[in-house]
């Protein structure tokens, strides 16, 4: 369940208890834009993002993922199993070469960001441009 950055939706914790309470667990999906930030106590979602949106850009995928950076605290990361820190979808297909796909796949693996794909999946020449970076079972293993 994504519950995007407004209105009522900013009490994440309301939202996760009235979720999980019906006997199911549902992954919850905190689009606050970096906005709202867990604590080692407190994380009432499966995963977070760190950023605004991404576009279709290297620049910024790159800005995206340096957002990461604060939750990725060896000691004490604040991105974590059942509380993953993410710097939004994958734009792998829609930036300008293939190293730049592959580059950015390898980035969202190595972070351990959910690997949404954000191109056109009705576009079979896009699939099949990228599908030898998003099939690579080894990078996805790493996630």
């Amino acid at each position: 369940v994504k519950l995007d950055g407004c209105g009522s939706f900013l009490n994440l914790t309301l939202y996760q208890e009235l979720l999980n309470n019906t006997g199911k667990y549902y992954l919850i999906e905190n689009c606050h834009w970096g906005g709202t930030i867990p604590t080692l106590d407190w994380c009432p979602w499966s995963y977070f993002r760190t950023s605004g949106d991404i576009s279709k850009s290297w620049s910024s995928m790159f800005n995206n993922l340096q957002t990461m950076i604060p939750y990725q605290d060896m000691q004490q990361p604040l991105s974590r199993p059942g509380c993953w820190a993410y710097p939004d979808m994958l734009e792998v297909g829609n930036l300008a070469n293939y190293i730049e796909d592959r580059s950015h796949f390898g980035a969202w693996c190595i972070t351990s960001a959910p690997l949404i794909l954000g191109h056109n999946i009705t576009d079979q020449a896009a699939n099949d441009a990228i599908w030898e970076i998003v099939n690579n079972t080894e990078a996805i293993a790493i996630n």
